[in-house]
């Protein structure tokens, strides 16, 4: 039973201090091997000790006081080309930033960047504004950005194996 609790804690501690963490990483973290980690995985979920987001490529672990609006922006900041189109917004301050700029900023592809902010936009995490008849994307919540970022940098703005996912869903 004690062993049970340990594993119980070590994931929920894992969790907390990685809000947004994928399967994999939360097992390598961890240490446990696949069969074992979903055991206690689904113990702690049938508890209700955690969120769960569950997406056809995915799954995400959050721990419960994290908001549905944290949580979108937790999961794009976990995605290498989200992140760098947020971070740039949040660089370039409250003057807004027309969607030219952005593909060179941050070395992808027009295509792309406008995937990526078309989600942005829907999970209300970048807004647009029209100004001289030429949109502009801002940062819509730069302060839960910026909180977000303070408190779990780097676990939620670094890991491969999240940019490998960003690849992979680009395609």
């Amino acid at each position: 039973m004690i062993r049970s609790d340990n594993r119980i804690s070590t994931i929920l501690e894992i969790i907390h201090n990685n809000p947004g963490i994928q399967f994999r990483e939360l097992m390598k973290q961890s240490g446990m091997k696949n069969g074992v980690l979903s055991h206690y995985v689904n113990k702690i979920e049938s508890r209700g000790m955690v969120k769960i987001e569950r997406n056809p490529k995915q799954t995400k672990f959050f721990p419960l006081n994290i908001t549905n609006s944290d949580q979108k922006i937790i999961s794009a900041l976990r995605k290498e080309t989200p992140k760098k189109i947020i971070l740039y917004l949040m660089s370039e301050g409250n003057k807004g930033v027309e969607f030219s700029a952005i593909p060179d900023k941050i070395g992808k592809s027009q295509s792309t960047v406008s995937f990526y902010l078309s989600q942005l936009v829907e999970d209300e995490i970048i807004s647009i504004q029209i100004d001289n008849r030429q949109k502009k994307y801002f940062v819509k919540d730069r302060k839960s950005v910026d909180g977000l970022i303070e408190s779990y940098h780097p676990g939620i703005v670094s890991s491969a194996a999240d940019s490998f996912a960003d690849t992979f869903n680009s395609l």
